[in-house]
């Protein structure tokens, strides 16, 4: 193979572009990223968009120089795939030919409205605005109580903020999905659910465990 060709500049898509070199591969490499920033830590986002104060910048997420020495095309995302005459669509209109193709771009997070006030935390520009808005201490909503969630309420709270933290509590099996987001509208003390305020002023509410979601 003479050009490989890397869709997603994240740590997957730098592991692979570097793994490549490793493995003897001396040919044309192209990385090709939806967002223009240089590589960084997705895990870290979560410190970054809570940091107040003299906390950590975002910009420490970025992760070290790479050293695999990919022509980079960033801010252009991919949009199409022609298998048959190998060649990548970018969104700006260029194609690119490739011997291979490596895709890492990982998964995009579901919203569930489409207001301004609601957040996901996937890409630094993320991070930025969800910093920028809990600096003005609004109340805060977080849906999810997996280590990222925890970690944003939890630095919410300590920028002043007021917070409900929404989790759902199953044995088995683990449900995730609309039908909590539904039921939780019904808020910790209008419905079923259980709800807590823990040592640091944050409320927990878990579902009830036999939701009617949609019932009045």
């Amino acid at each position: 193979m003479k050009r490989i060709v890397v869709v997603g500049n994240g740590i997957a898509g730098t592991t692979a572009s570097d793994t490549l070199r490793s493995e003897g591969f001396d040919g044309e490499l192209i990385v090709v990223g939806g967002e223009s920033h240089s590589p960084y830590s997705r895990p870290a986002l979560s410190k970054a968009a809570v940091a107040g104060g003299d906390g950590p910048d975002p910009d420490s997420v970025y992760l070290p120089e790479f050293t695999h020495g990919a022509t980079e095309y960033l801010g252009v995302q991919a949009v199409s795939l022609r298998v048959g005459e190998q060649e990548l669509v970018l969104a700006d209109g260029r194609t690119l030919q490739f011997d291979g193709l490596v895709i890492t771009t990982g998964a995009r997070p579901h919203r569930f409205t489409d207001s301004g006030s609601e957040f996901n935390l996937r890409t630094l520009d993320h991070a930025f605005a969800l910093r920028k808005r809990l600096s003005e201490r609004p109340a805060v909503t977080v849906l999810g109580g997996g280590a990222l969630g925890m970690e944003v309420a939890s630095g919410a709270r300590d920028m002043g903020c007021e917070v409900w933290l929404f989790i759902a509590v199953r044995l088995w099996p683990v449900r995730r999905g609309a039908s909590w987001v539904n039921c939780s509208r019904r808020g910790p003390k209008t419905g079923e659910s259980d709800s807590s305020m823990t040592s640091h002023g944050m409320y927990i509410s878990s579902p009830p465990q036999k939701p009617r979601c949609g019932s009045n």
